[in-house]
């Protein structure tokens, strides 16, 4: 028999999106990385995707060139009333979106009126719908001046990014309350300079652990700014946490999920713990380690071959209770282009969301990734992660049948439960 798990009245239940993924016509150092990294994206796909089972289904978009250009992407900048009002639609009382550094500051120095006048509208127009914003500041894209002089590895990176980020808290001071910082410090780290799949395309260890350590900081000070701008602002971060599982729990494979448990998902936190209204909490998979190979075999995949078991999402949130913070999931979700596994996937999520609750956690949110399907950086446009599609020549968005499933959730406040 069924029941019914309620979750407090105030749980913030919304969606996620970050702004050149969605928005269109943005000028930034992405825009200019991926015209020249089209081959390597291509076959990058090919290689990690071709032996799945929907390849035949997926080959023609995961090959065409034009899916790794942005340009317009869902064309939000426009339509952002239109997404707006599908939030709205699905009964969500909540919506994280972030601001694109180059179209707030595309000149050095030099704010743009046209710019935050966008985001003063998209504001204005989510709170008159009764939905309330959760604002990222910095979600992977850096304006052009910037990347030229070094992005994150610039000299004066940490006083670029404190002007940036009070001029944001200061024309917002009285409308946004919930302030994310940096979205994913160690994806960023990893990929712009460990592995150098994204732009600069780095691979030096040492420069990767500068970059690592200068983003705590940066966070530490823009703490301490946004919370003298208005104490009343409640400031955090967005940390992609990874489950690591030894492989047929071998000493050598524990000894290395130890490792990277430390240096991916507590290095952050533990040197910000004091510097941190809440936690917000990316979840997207396990991965279990066979000597730094990753070996999911057996289980459930999205199209991405992501691995999907819902269960260790309650895993990652309670490795969090120690540091006795409010949480917040900011993301979860799948690319599922059938939209079959993601009407499973997200009932199963929030079961286990609300166990965490029952087991003393202080889950206050839950945001879905993501509202429409967009661009998703060097896969292009292929992983449709959207609880909407959209047509790429039309930009007509039509809800899928994911979204009416998390709308009755959301618009009920419980999930049954066996």
């Amino acid at each position: 028999m069924q029941t019914k798990k309620e979750f407090p009245k105030d749980f913030m239940w919304g969606v996620s999106t970050a702004s050149y993924q969605i928005e269109g016509n943005i000028s930034n150092n992405w825009t200019e990385w991926e015209k020249n990294n089209i081959p390597q994206n291509v076959k990058r796909a090919y290689k990690s995707l071709h032996k799945s089972k929907h390849w035949d289904t997926i080959k023609n978009e995961c090959l065409n060139p034009n899916n790794y250009i942005c340009g317009k992407a869902t064309n939000h900048f426009e339509l952002y009333k239109t997404d707006i009002d599908l939030i709205g639609e699905m009964k969500l009382n909540s919506y994280r979106f972030s601001f694109e550094w180059a179209r707030i500051e595309p000149k050095k120095g030099e704010f743009s009126h046209e710019g935050l006048e966008f985001y003063l509208r998209l504001v204005e127009y989510m709170q008159s719908k009764n939905i309330t914003p959760f604002a990222t500041i910095w979600h992977f894209t850096l304006p052009v001046w910037l990347y030229n002089e070094g992005g994150v590895m610039a000299p004066d990176f940490v006083k670029y990014f404190s002007r940036y980020a009070e001029f944001l808290a200061k024309n917002f001071k009285t409308k946004i309350t919930h302030w994310i910082t940096i979205n994913e410090p160690e994806v960023y780290t990893t990929t712009a300079y460990l592995n150098g799949e994204r732009p600069p395309c780095k691979h030096n260890l040492l420069t990767a652990i500068r970059c690592y350590s200068k983003l705590i900081e940066t966070h530490k000070l823009l703490y301490g700014i946004l919370k003298n701008i208005n104490p009343f602002f409640q400031v955090g971060i967005c940390k992609n946490n990874t489950v690591f599982i030894p492989y047929r729990n071998l000493y050598y494979n524990r000894f290395i999920c130890y490792a990277l448990d430390v240096l991916s998902n507590k290095w952050f936190l533990n040197s910000t713990m004091n510097y941190l209204d809440f936690i917000g909490l990316n979840f997207y998979y396990q991965c279990r380690l066979n000597l730094f190979v990753i070996n999911n075999s057996n289980s459930r995949l999205s199209d991405n071959l992501w691995p999907l078991n819902p269960k260790y999402v309650f895993t990652t949130l309670m490795s969090l209770k120690k540091y006795n913070k409010p949480v917040y999931i900011t993301e979860n979700g799948i690319a599922d282009y059938q939209d079959n596994k993601r009407r499973w996937y997200i009932p199963e999520v929030i079961k286990w969301c609300h166990k965490s609750i029952e087991k003393g956690l202080d889950l206050r949110g839950y945001f879905h990734w993501t509202l429409v399907d967009n661009f998703e950086w060097d896969a292009g446009y292929f992983p449709k992660f959207g609880l909407a599609s959209f047509d790429r020549k039309t930009f007509k968005r039509k809800l899928r049948a994911s979204g009416e499933v998390y709308k009755q959730i959301a618009q009920n406040n419980f999930i049954l439960s066996d």
